[in-house]
């Protein structure tokens, strides 16, 4: 077996990673997800070191999860030629056309020219798995929740006498969604996204309460943008739960809802009991508010911001990851914070869902690989961590190779 990042390792997106397995006379090769970078640069740097080469050699293509900097890079590679099929769950199919339309939508408003056909998004093929036992063209496959986002898996593939376990985006630290346990395997494909730091979720919600209470002191409000998934929907419950005055955007309401519908991707968490507490108030609301869009790209996050943006008593939260040439990156810059007249507080509050350098460890430790390939970390923030698995007698690969 073997496996080559075509991005994502050593790097924090356009995750997309390269499987090829057989022996010398029959070698088959798949994909594990096709996201992009969410930034305004060169193609070899936004989209995933796709070749013709390499897309007509694929017999598959397997999605973790539906996150663009995981599946938003699918029409360029039908564009290079693949025509096979996309192999998710079902709810991961479901939400990953409205992520790729997303990301058209902001490249075209940007304007840029896509590298590939837009008509390409609907000419994808996609096949649904199961949570459990899965049986493709021989190849035996296990999923389980990875604890990310509704539809997100982990994947582990069973490949002649190896095991190749790919964790997705990962998290056990959600407070609604649920993860499934590890397998052992051989190969070891991990989430790596906090590989620096270590990070107690608790005391990360605290100091979220503790800026609301700041800012109801000073008459302030405060502006969270959110995924409209995954921890979007938990802050807001969160918030509410603890008596906060907020206004929640309708899309993560309905969000919210759908994912307490299925059942089977949540924990049982009483958290869930505030569900009908959530309400849209507008984003003029006395209180704080929350809109979809934790980069401050969108229309209404925009909006949001600009009419608290004066105000030094609000803040604005962001709560994840935020990309270079996004306005969730603009904000903590104070040259341009003054060329625009902003004077709210700033402030980054990480909200766990990837694995910190302990929960890496962890796995690693529970799944017991042989190799091991981190991703979703910048590599320089990586070193400790390899470091650490080097001398715990692992033989680790952090980059994207060529």
């Amino acid at each position: 077996m073997k496996v080559l990042s075509l991005g994502g390792s050593g790097e924090d997106s356009r995750n997309c990673f390269w499987v090829q397995y057989g022996n010398e006379n029959e070698k088959n090769a798949f994909l594990l997800d096709c996201g992009v970078r969410r930034e305004i640069a060169p193609i070899d740097r936004v989209y995933p070191m796709l070749t013709q080469e390499i897309a007509r050699s694929l017999n598959a293509v397997f999605i973790s999860h539906a996150h663009e900097d995981h599946v938003a890079a699918l029409p360029y590679l039908y564009e290079l030629g693949f025509r096979g099929e996309v192999y998710c769950t079902q709810e991961t199919a479901f939400l990953a056309t409205s992520f790729m339309k997303k990301w058209v939508h902001y490249v075209i408003s940007h304007g840029q020219q896509l590298p590939f056909d837009e008509g390409n998004i609907d000419k994808i093929k996609f096949s649904y798995l199961t949570l459990g036992k899965n049986s493709l063209n021989g190849i035996e496959i296990e999923t389980g929740r990875n604890g990310h986002v509704m539809g997100g898996v982990w994947l582990k593939f069973q490949l002649e006498d190896e095991t190749l376990l790919y964790t997705g985006d990962t998290t056990a630290d959600g407070l609604l969604l649920e993860r499934d346990e590890f397998p052992r395997c051989t190969y070891l494909i991990c989430d790596s996204a906090y590989a620096k730091t270590t990070i107690k979720q608790s005391e990360q919600y605290e100091k979220l309460y503790a800026l609301e209470q700041e800012a109801k002191a000073n008459h302030g409000k405060v502006l969270y943008p959110v995924p409209a998934n995954g921890r979007g929907i938990d802050i807001a419950l969160y918030l509410v739960s603890r008596g906060c005055k907020v206004s929640t955007d309708s899309t993560i309401i309905s969000n919210a809802r759908k994912l307490y519908e299925n059942k089977k991707w949540i924990k049982n968490s009483p958290l869930w009991k505030r569900i009908d507490e959530l309400q849209d108030h507008g984003i003029d609301y006395n209180g704080s508010v929350i809109v979809p869009d934790g980069m401050l790209t969108s229309e209404k996050s925009i909006a949001a911001f600009d009419l608290i943006k004066g105000n030094p008593s609000c803040k604005t939260v962001i709560t994840g990851h935020f990309a270079q040439g996004t306005m969730a990156c603009s904000i903590f810059d104070e040259t341009w914070k003054g060329n625009n007249k902003v004077s709210l507080e700033s402030c980054h509050v990480t909200i766990k869902v990837h694995p910190d350098k302990t929960d890496v460890v962890g796995i690693c430790k529970k799944t017991k690989p042989k190799r091991v390939m981190l991703f979703h970390s910048n590599y320089n923030e990586t070193l400790s961590l390899i470091e650490e698995l080097q001398d715990m007698g692992y033989d680790v690969t952090c980059g994207v190779l060529p």
